[in-house]
């Protein structure tokens, strides 16, 4: 059995570095943050919407989605992660569930989904690894009452 080398180690812990920054750019809605993760010309297909190439687009699109609640706290939880490393490219699989709290006229909602991000990266002049493409899907979705404060 051969163990990954140190290197390896490192640039998966990188990537996965990468992909916990976008969640909490998007949980914090700190667009920045969430956006230094993705290439300028990032293309990305987000639950089926072809969203085209730049990082415009992607904050136009999350920005339109979030716009559609009045949300009181949100937090995506990234759970397994299976990268693979081809030199200066990557690839991530990972899993996760998003919880998003949300005001509404009769109390609070909560949204319960599990998401899959596909994942291309490519790694920068400065070393960090960025998301090239992002295909982002929404497996389940629960909507249901909660008591929140």
């Amino acid at each position: 059995m051969t163990l990954p080398r140190d290197t390896d180690l490192l640039e998966k812990a990188a990537i996965r570095d990468t992909l916990v920054r976008y969640a909490a750019g998007i949980d914090r809605r700190d667009w920045d943050l969430m956006l230094s993760c993705f290439t300028e010309d990032a293309w990305t297909s987000m639950q089926g919407n072809d969203l085209g190439h730049g990082r415009d687009k992607i904050l136009a699109y999350i920005t339109s989605a979030a716009s559609e609640f009045r949300i009181v706290s949100s937090v995506h939880f990234l759970a397994n992660m299976y990268v693979e490393l081809a030199g200066d490219r990557a690839t991530a699989d990972t899993y996760g569930i998003g919880y998003l709290v949300f005001a509404t006229d009769a109390g609070h909602t909560l949204r319960m989904r599990h998401l899959r991000y596909i994942d291309e990266l490519v790694r920068s002049a400065d070393g960090s690894w960025l998301i090239a493409k992002r295909i982002l899907t929404n497996d389940w979705e629960r909507l249901t009452p909660v008591d929140a404060s």
